[in-house]
């Protein structure tokens, strides 16, 4: 999930409540990889674990980070939060683009 995390988008409740289901989902993958790993464990084999990174929140300003207020904004700051605050400036564009690719898949690489 790609949330856009500016002022307005965070103080609009579908936003926040979509990254809460984000968490959760994570939270689930983690919990069955777990599952996985002591199932593998007990066999003496390499688990096939699912990828647990579902949350990637676009930073356009500095509101989730100075002033947002959520339960969870530590769990969502600890995400792969992305910077596009300069997404205006077409290299910090370009930078932040090729960042956001890679963490979504690290085998993806952006020609420069």
């Amino acid at each position: 999930m790609l949330p856009i995390c500016s002022q307005n988008s965070l103080k609009m409740d579908g936003v926040p409540k979509e990254i809460e289901h984000a968490l959760q989902k994570e939270s689930i993958i983690r919990t069955a990889n777990n599952r996985r790993k002591k199932r593998a464990a007990t066999l003496d084999m390499e688990p096939e674990l699912l990828n647990g990174d579902v949350l990637f929140p676009i930073r356009l300003d500095d509101y989730m980070l100075n002033e947002w207020q959520h339960e969870q904004k530590s769990d969502v700051l600890a995400t792969h939060v992305l910077d596009f605050s300069g997404w205006h400036h077409e290299a910090k564009y370009q930078s932040s683009l090729q960042q956001l690719l890679y963490d979504i898949d690290p085998k993806t690489r952006w020609p420069r």
